[in-house]
């Protein structure tokens, strides 16, 4: 079964963005404000085919942009790479609103160990399955560490993302880098 390009994003988009801009949005997780370093590392497979009926709507450009994109998130998922961003205390103190996140047919749960731990089990129905899961632990208030596993679509084309991240904090000035959001 092919994913929708909606449910691509999204797998995608948690695979690679929750593993490390998740981490630092707020998540209501007792760290420091500041400059963070974020070191990922995994695996992906599978490149879910994108609708004809999607494709049709889209100029040439268009889709082969979005083709490209799809290969090059995988592509990076595949690569270890570092992240930095400047996260506030305003970020933290507003913490991660899993509803962001929501899709029609898109359900989540999220266990928390007060302020040291969290973790968050992501589950969407239907023609265009997909399921995620992320875990965070803050080891202290400058180092975090999680994991990471998202599975989207059906069949030979499922992709399937599994990454782990490091954390650490490198200070309260964030020099150049702008928060995020």
């Amino acid at each position: 079964m092919r994913a929708s390009v909606s449910r691509i994003a999204l797998g995608t988009g948690l695979a690679l963005a929750i593993s490390a801009t998740g981490l630092a949005a707020g998540l209501s997780l007792d760290v420091a404000p500041g400059l963070w370093e974020f070191s990922i590392a995994g695996s992906a497979s599978g490149v879910p085919v994108i609708p004809p009926e999607a494709m049709t709507r889209m100029k040439p450009e268009q889709r082969v942009m979005l083709q490209a994109l799809v290969v090059a998130l995988v592509a990076q998922a595949n690569q270890p790479h570092t992240v930095r961003m400047c996260i506030t205390p305003e970020q933290l103190r507003a913490g991660f609103d899993p509803d962001r996140l929501s899709f029609h047919g898109c359900h989540h749960n999220i266990g928390s160990g007060v302020t040291d731990h969290l973790d968050m089990h992501l589950e969407c129905m239907g023609k265009d399955p997909l399921e995620g899961r992320l875990r965070v632990n803050a080891v202290n208030h400058r180092t975090v560490e999680g994991d990471l596993e998202v599975d989207a679509g059906r069949g030979p084309d499922r992709l399937s993302v599994r990454q782990s991240v490091q954390g650490r904090w490198l200070g309260r000035d964030c020099g150049d880098t702008q928060p995020l959001g």
